[in-house]
């Protein structure tokens, strides 16, 4: 059984699950399939790195956890 977390903002307790990207169906029909990516930018506004990708309606999952209180999001990053 995975570990519960506390969310580092407000304490409260994070629910496990995965985060993906998601076309709409009107973005398929108007454009047609494309490569997504969710991408992370740090403050500094050093370079940013791709998270999750994939081809539309078959995309890479990663583990993450959310907070149903404040809304904050920890994704698993695979390592380098």
């Amino acid at each position: 059984m995975e570990e519960r977390l506390k969310c580092p903002y407000c304490e409260g307790e994070m629910v496990s699950g995965e985060v993906y990207v998601k076309g709409k169906i009107l973005t398929f029909l108007l454009v047609g399939a494309s490569w997504s990516w969710l991408w992370f930018r740090g403050d500094s506004g050093s370079k940013a790195e791709q998270i999750v990708g994939g081809w539309y309606g078959d995309m890479d999952k990663k583990a993450a956890q959310r907070c149903p209180s404040c809304g904050a999001v920890i994704i698993k990053g695979s390592r380098r």
